[in-house]
């Protein structure tokens, strides 16, 4: 008997490991300074329709003040059903905060959430309370990947089973089972155009984003192709910290990178981190952000050639990246 039970013990124990690994939660934790952001996705491996639980906890020492990122940052993608912020002070006098989603995936597949900017203020004696010449120390999360089952069966048949016999007549409906009826299919119909309308709504409103920041972007990168090409280093300099403010805002408004005040090599690992840039487009910043670096604080002079081809070059990564949407003449 004891010989049967050994097999059968391994196997329960694997398969409880196996289901254990199977449903565990994705965590990811981020540090700097005296502040820790703590990301959990439950469940780890969720099917299309499930629910899924987003916490971001940030545990910060006494007497340092935490700037929490605005509700959905990062999470546009997704269906948010819940919402619920919290904070407490544990025992050590740490400030615990707290952001619980609930969310529904839009698809299944391999999904991310974004980074997360969380920004705090160094009050501690003898401690800087912030970079210089910024207003707060900013933490930013790791991508967050998982990936989510479909409900198809894998052995589905696409043949179709032969009709039913006919089903005999039923007699009338009484007049005001006919009107509950009726009353019921028009409910029904109008919650169906009210769930249209929404991701109709959803969608459009998504599409004037990224088209509004692509024309944004390319509206005053014209005005600047337009000016006389600056002959003196002052000028110089504003042309090329333009030109940068101008790339970077388009990057966050395009593609939810959180670029404008983060320092060149901050932002090319966030970029690295990107789905939507190819490493074309990596290469090409690096470049354009390194010249511009020069020009600030290298006390490097382009000739106006070489401004025109930085300019130029800006514009061709605007029309490689735009929404396959808009279109101009």
């Amino acid at each position: 008997m004891k010989y049967l039970l050994s097999p059968l013990f391994f196997i329960l124990l694997c398969c409880y490991f196996y289901t254990c690994q199977l449903y565990a939660d994705i965590e990811k934790n981020t540090q700097r300074g005296p502040v820790t952001v703590h990301l959990r996705l439950s469940p780890g491996t969720p099917k299309i329709g499930d629910s899924l639980t987003f916490i971001l906890t940030v545990t910060a020492k006494p007497q340092v003040e935490v700037l929490m990122p605005e509700f959905a940052q990062s999470l546009a993608s997704f269906t948010i059903l819940d919402f619920v912020p919290k904070q407490t002070i544990d025992a050590q006098g740490n400030t615990i905060l707290s952001q619980t989603y609930t969310l529904i995936p839009p698809t299944s597949g391999q999904l991310y959430i974004p980074p997360i900017s969380i920004e705090f203020v160094d009050h501690r004696p003898g401690m800087r309370a912030a970079p210089e010449d910024e207003d707060a120390y900013e933490i930013l999360t790791e991508l967050l990947t998982f990936q989510v089952a479909s409900i198809a069966p894998k052995d589905v048949k696409a043949t179709l089973k032969p009709p039913l016999a006919t089903l005999p007549l039923q007699p009338s409906p009484s007049s005001s089972a006919t009107s509950t009826y009726i009353l019921e299919m028009l409910l029904l119909l109008l919650l169906i155009t009210f769930i249209i309308g929404f991701f109709w709504w959803r969608k459009k409103t998504q599409k004037n984003r990224k088209e509004t920041a692509y024309e944004r972007a390319t509206q005053k990168l014209q005005q600047l192709l337009q000016q006389d090409m600056p002959d003196n280093r002052e000028a110089i300099d504003q042309l090329f910290v333009t030109l940068s403010h101008i790339v970077r805002h388009y990057l966050e408004d395009r593609f939810q990178l959180h670029a404008p005040e983060l320092t060149t090599e901050e932002f090319l690992d966030i970029a690295a981190q990107s789905p939507d840039l190819t490493n074309a487009h990596r290469h090409f910043l690096q470049d354009f952000l390194q010249r511009a670096d020069q020009v600030k604080f290298a006390q490097y002079l382009p000739d106006a050639e070489a401004i025109k081809q930085s300019l130029y070059a800006a514009k061709d990564f605007l029309e490689q990246t735009k929404p396959v949407e808009v279109h101009h003449a």
